[in-house]
């Protein structure tokens, strides 16, 4: 009987030693660390923009033609308590099914004839979703593939245009080698900047 209890307290002590330890101290110590040294991921990296308050990590819809075009996304967004969250939708979702692939020839069809680039291929992330839903970034390629249209749209020169890119990327390791990718939120408000600039 006195064994059992010893044995009894023994396990308890161990159960929320390892409670405090993995349930508080390694919870708290990693965001107390991300909000030293990220806090603009670990906060969503929200801006107040002529559009409001917005947020660049998450992509968005916005096919005009003065603007650089982003991967479609795919998500959905719930309110609760007078908040709204975005949350994207499953990688797999339907993906490769016919309804996909006419969505994804079809805005493929539309960028080729508005692309002003008609002797390149379209890139494929220009018309295909990423894996999370929500991808505010494309690749540095992809942006320079829109250069013509964004020359012509907005008045930019070619330079220019490229070193808002240039301002606006980051590196990711994908597969191999570094890529560079670029922030099409961050590079459209830039644009928006040397638009009102101008006029």
């Amino acid at each position: 009987m006195v064994k059992t209890k010893r044995d009894f307290l023994s396990a308890l002590k161990a159960f929320l030693v390892i409670t405090v330890l993995t349930g508080m101290v390694y919870v708290f110590g990693v965001l107390g660390i991300s909000q030293l040294c990220f806090p603009d991921q670990v906060n969503g990296r929200f801006q107040e923009t002529g559009y409001g308050l917005m947020s660049t990590a998450v992509g968005q819809m916005d096919y005009r033609m003065d603007h650089l075009w982003g991967r479609p996304v795919d998500y959905q967004t719930i309110e609760q308590d007078g908040k709204i969250y975005v949350y994207g939708s499953l990688a797999n979702d339907a993906y490769g099914s016919e309804e996909t692939i006419q969505k994804q020839e079809s805005l493929k069809a539309w960028i080729k004839e508005n692309s002003l680039a008609d002797s390149q291929t379209v890139p494929a992330e220009l018309y295909t979703s990423s894996a999370s839903g929500i991808d505010p970034e494309i690749s540095l390629d992809c942006a320079m593939y829109q250069i013509p249209r964004l020359e012509q749209t907005t008045r930019i020169d070619a330079r220019t245009l490229e070193t808002i890119f240039k301002d606006h990327s980051s590196n990711v390791l994908a597969n191999g080698p570094q890529e560079k990718t670029v922030n099409v939120i961050e590079v459209n408000l830039a644009i928006d900047d040397l638009i009102q600039f101008a006029d």
